[in-house]
Order: C-alpha cells, then structure tokens, then sequence
C-alpha cells in the first residue's frame, strides 16, 4: 500500500512538473513581453497626439496674435489713416473674427 501510495505521488508530482508549470512559466514570460509591448505602442500613440494637440494650439493660438499684431502695424501709421478708418478696420477684424468663431 506505501510503494502505491509513493507512486501515486510521484505521477502526480511528475504530471504537475510537466504539464502544469511549462504553460504557467510561457503564460508569464509572454504577459510580460505583451505588457511591455503594449506599453511602448501606448507611449508612441500618446506622444504623437501631444505633438498633433500642439500644434493645432499653436496655430489657435497664433491667429489672435497675427490680428493684434496687424491692428499695431495700421494703428502705427496713424498719420496716413484717420481714426474712423481705423475703427472701421478694427470693427472689420471683430465681424471677421466673429463669424470664424461661429464656423
């Protein structure tokens, strides 16, 4: 009964050297790799949607300050445009600007 009992126990610790930890080992070795993996696409996919998100800021962002900028290079020569002409522009520029913002 002990000589079966040490078999039995040795098929099962044999079956379970074989069988069970080879797949539990390649199970973790490739969530490892796949996570790693992952991870790097992640990153890349996330810095490129900074990069796109500013530049696309950058343009928003520059498009006031070409208008201000044009206003101060009228507004300088004040002496060759009358004030009425100036604000005609300037309320030219705020209609303009409105109606991008509505698009």
């Amino acid at each position: 009964m002990k000589v079966f009992q040490s078999f039995k126990n040795t098929l099962i610790r044999n079956f379970f050297i074989v069988a069970v930890i080879p797949p539990i080992v390649v199970g973790f070795i490739a969530l490892e790799i796949l996570s790693s993996s992952i991870g790097r696409e992640i990153t890349h996919r996330n810095e490129l949607l900074a990069k796109s998100i500013a530049a696309e800021l950058e343009i928003f962002l520059l498009h006031p300050l070409k208008l201000l900028q044009q206003i101060r290079d009228v507004s300088d020569k004040s002496e060759i445009i009358s004030q009425n002409e100036l604000n005609d522009f300037i309320n030219s520029l705020i209609r303009f600007s409105k109606k991008l913002q509505q698009a």
